[in-house]
């Protein structure tokens, strides 16, 4: 028998540039994965914004021109004083009025002031519809379901049963919903995917 002298190992194969290659790719594939999720994260925060920001300046915008559409008929009637609040920290938006009795007791008037929030907000969507570009109907659909929302006060006040308020209140909010979606699709596809500026040259060609 032959005993194995000192100094005799076992055989370690040394690592090639192959192995060192595969280690790199390896390394810059994770890279990238981290890129592209904190990328999907910073796009979906900005979506996010967008549409929060504009629903907000839309819901604003409508709740002024509402006001203002009971203001301009009570105008039109001879009130005496007809004030739009659009902020007030103790109450809602809301319009002043103080017309003469005479006013008030006809039925004409005082439905038309009522339903003036409505018609007019109405007509600023229509407005929008007929400039034909894409994001400008989406967001007037965006405008028709927040002026049936804030008009609940409005048509209750006119003796709408709570049968058709109801049906009315969840037009609304499908409307609303279906239009902030909308909105957000059209933001997304027109924006540039941040996927494809990180995505490789070799990549991009296949």
């Amino acid at each position: 028998f032959f005993q194995a002298e000192d100094g005799i190992r076992d055989l370690v194969r040394s690592r090639g540039r192959g192995d060192v290659y595969k280690r790199q790719g390896i390394l810059k594939i994770q890279r990238d994965a981290k890129k592209k999720d904190a990328s999907r994260i910073l796009s979906f925060a900005r979506y996010i914004t967008y549409v929060a920001s504009l629903s907000a300046f839309v819901l604003f915008s409508t709740i002024a021109i509402h006001e203002l559409g009971h203001v301009a008929a009570a105008k039109h009637y001879g009130c005496e004083r007809a004030k739009a609040v659009i902020f007030d920290s103790g109450d809602m938006p809301h319009a002043e009025l103080i017309c003469e009795e005479s006013i008030l007791n006809d039925d004409k008037a005082r439905t038309v002031i009522t339903l003036a929030g409505l018609i007019a907000t109405f007509g600023v969507g229509i407005i929008f519809v007929f400039t034909r570009g894409e994001f400008s109907r989406r967001l007037a659909y965006l405008i028709f379901g927040f002026s049936l929302m804030i008009s609940y006060t409005d048509l209750k006040e006119l003796g709408f049963s709570d049968s058709a308020l109801f049906i009315i209140m969840f037009l609304s909010a499908v409307i609303t919903t279906t239009a902030i979606v909308n909105i957000a699709v059209l933001y997304i596809t027109q924006s540039t995917p941040s996927d494809m500026l990180m995505e490789a040259p070799e990549n991009r060609k296949k």
